[in-house]
């Protein structure tokens, strides 16, 4: 009976094995994804696709199965064969009634990656089919990618045009007066103070507003004929932001998208121990009003910040 220490070394060299096939593999997925890809996007879709207007030759070069079963006259490509894949015969031009593409034979140089390829095993990635656009190169990706809206820079948009623009008090009520011109909506009358007050405080704190808080809002109005007065609303808002209980309340929105919990939620729930102070972490931002491009900084590199914030607490 073999011991552990005859098993081991063939444990090591089983493993070392599997491990430079994966490398291989990544080497050869790669030179795929640079050299093989691209030229086939842009030279063999147009005919060759599942998403050509016309199929030629019953040939899909869009996946490896395709180019593996070929077409009308055979495998497109068989694996580490240069002689047996039809592939390399229509782009070298050696056969006068197969040569591929059309239009003019390719440079030697790529021709050449297209041997190595074959030579390689035809490593390929491609499951099913997919669409020129889709993959034209990893530089094509790069780019569909770095379009998408979210990375563009902002800019500031032009007013909408409306027709009721005294209501509007900023630009954001442009925007929505349209929406709700458009559905054919009016805006509802104004709120009476006791409960713009209570809004207002249920929404920056989650607490009802104090009875002074109420009543001086209420004043206020009364004062002013009956009509809001800007400098008492924005007293008010800003009483319930100096609140510490604007932190705890906003804190959780923010615990809601990082799924903040201090256990661990499963069968056995295990305490996450000082999970706390992150909870604590976030209310201080809140209440500290800490910009946002520092409270992401702090997320990711805070380790690394060369003047980082120190809690004193």
């Amino acid at each position: 009976m073999p011991s552990r220490f005859t098993v081991l070394p063939l444990v090591f060299a089983f493993t070392a094995l599997i491990s430079s096939d994966l490398q291989a593999d990544d080497a050869g997925i790669e030179f795929f994804e640079k050299k093989i890809r691209p030229v086939l996007v842009a030279h063999c879709y147009e005919c060759h696709a599942a998403g050509a207007k016309k199929i030629e030759g019953e040939l899909l070069l869009d996946s490896r199965g395709g180019t593996r079963k070929g077409g009308e006259g055979g495998a497109a490509v068989v694996p580490g064969k240069l002689d047996e894949s039809l592939l390399i015969t229509a782009i070298r031009y050696d056969d006068e009634a197969l040569q591929m593409p059309p239009s003019g034979k390719l440079p030697a140089e790529v021709i050449a990656d297209f041997e190595e390829w074959v030579k390689r095993g035809a490593p390929d990635p491609r499951e099913g089919t997919t669409e020129k656009q889709e993959t034209a190169s990893w530089d094509e990706i790069l780019k569909q990618r770095s379009d998408w809206w979210s990375l563009h820079p902002v800019k500031k948009p032009a007013l909408p045009n409306v027709t009721r623009a005294e209501w509007s008090e900023n630009a954001i009520d442009r925007f929505l007066l349209t929406k709700m011109e458009e559905a054919g909506l009016e805006p509802a009358g104004e709120v009476d103070p006791r409960r713009l007050a209570r809004r207002l405080s249920l929404v920056l704190t989650g607490l009802p507003p104090s009875r002074e808080q109420t009543e001086e809002l209420v004043q206020e109005t009364a004062a002013n004929g009956g009509r809001f007065s800007r400098g008492a609303v924005e007293r008010l808002v800003d009483d319930l932001l100096k609140s510490p209980r604007f932190g705890e309340r906003w804190a959780r929105h923010w615990m809601d998208v990082v799924r903040f919990s201090e256990t661990h939620g499963n069968e056995w729930n295990y305490e996450v121990h000082h999970a706390w102070r992150y909870r604590d972490y976030l209310i201080r931002a809140f209440n500290e009003d800490l910009p946002y491009d520092q409270f992401v900084r702090e997320h990711i590199a805070g380790d690394l910040l060369e003047t980082p914030r120190w809690n004193a607490t």
